[in-house]
């Protein structure tokens, strides 16, 4: 009895080749085939995650396993994988009976959300100001002044943050040494505010300017390694970002129309 592999991209064949004419074939998936899933599974968490984050897929939108499949260019397995991942930080609700949808941000849902933003990414700071080395508040001061050229180059109009260590609330919290507070932030809160600062908040054209006002205050505060004041001005400015927000949609009909028709948010 003889046994031959042969090698394939994703998996080998062993051929079991008896003495005289039987043989057998089996098919033996290797670990890059995993591998393979998993990254695809990756890349569609990032890919859709960012198309709803970015109101490319409207709230309340449902989501079609075959459609998706064919826009996004995968099989279900996969989609189904990132899809879970996306329902693990509240971009997507999963209803009995229903399927899936994106998630949809009415008025009150966003209060809520700023509510508890000010409480948790306030003490986040707190934590952070203690705990950053003197690296990590260089680099945050080297990520202010790029902000501040950002915004200087839109004419004051525009301060858009890219996501993670470009985002300077990210930069702060994740660095609070606090894993469960990180991943209650990760899970609960970051990209639903992404969602509002993306499709509202940029488009407040005396905000950016105040914003990163306010941000380098933050950042004087933490240089100072003042834990009570970074504190309270993180919670000021969240504070101040939600009723930039609720003002805007009060005073534009039309726009909090599609905000509580669970639509998307850009008008």
């Amino acid at each position: 009895m003889h046994f031959i592999w042969l090698v394939c991209d994703n998996y080998f064949l062993e051929l079991n080749i008896d003495y005289g004419d039987s043989w057998t074939m089996k098919k033996i998936q290797t670990s890059s085939t995993k591998l393979g899933h998993k990254t695809l599974a990756d890349r569609l968490f990032r890919e859709i995650k960012e198309d709803i984050v970015k109101g490319v897929i409207l709230q309340g939108q449902k989501i079609g396993e075959a459609s998706f499949a064919i826009k996004y260019n995968t099989s279900r397995g996969p989609l189904r994988e990132a899809l879970q991942r996306l329902e693990g930080i509240n971009l997507i609700d999963r209803i009995p009976n229903a399927g899936c949808r994106v998630v949809s941000l009415s008025l009150q849902k966003m209060l809520e959300l700023y509510q508890v933003r000010g409480l948790i990414e306030g003490y986040a700071a707190r934590l952070a100001t203690i705990a950053m080395s003197q690296a990590d508040i260089e680099g945050l001061r080297s990520l202010m002044n790029d902000h501040e050229e950002l915004v200087a180059l839109s004419g004051g109009e525009a301060y858009v943050q890219n996501e993670g260590n470009q985002d300077l609330h990210y930069y702060i919290y994740s660095r609070c040494q606090n894993d469960w507070l990180i991943n209650c932030i990760d899970n609960n809160i970051y990209y639903l505010m992404r969602m509002c600062r993306l499709n509202l908040s940029h488009r407040i054209l005396s905000r950016a300017e105040l914003a990163l006002k306010e941000h380098n205050d933050i950042v004087s505060a933490i240089e100072n390694r003042d834990a009570d004041l970074v504190d309270m001005l993180m919670r000021r400015h969240i504070e101040s970002a939600w009723k930039a927000i609720e003002k805007k949609l009060s005073s534009t009909p039309s726009e909090t129309e599609l905000v509580d028709e669970s639509q998307s948010l850009k008008g």
